[in-house]
């Protein structure tokens, strides 16, 4: 079975190489029920909203919005895909 990629630690390890650690911040919000709604979290660096995600737990959609982030981030930095 392979590895689970963690995207949030990719996308801090990624920022420490580019523009710090400290650009990244994070909204979360949870509309409706606790136990029925998903949750929706934002990745923004330097105030600019990079990802996004959308899961049943904050976890799970800070991993998303981290994975899309880190793709963006990565091509934004080395105009490849990673």
């Amino acid at each position: 079975m392979a590895e689970p990629t963690h995207w949030r630690l990719q996308l801090n390890n990624l920022l420490q190489i580019s523009w710090g650690v400290h650009s990244l911040r994070w909204e979360q919000s949870q509309t409706g029920s606790q136990h029925s709604s998903p949750w929706v979290a934002v990745a923004f660096i330097q105030n600019v909203e990079w990802g996004r995600g959308q899961a049943h737990s904050l976890g799970a959609a800070k991993e998303e919005a981290a994975r899309v982030a880190y793709r963006a981030l990565y091509r934004h930095l080395y105009h490849v895909d990673p």
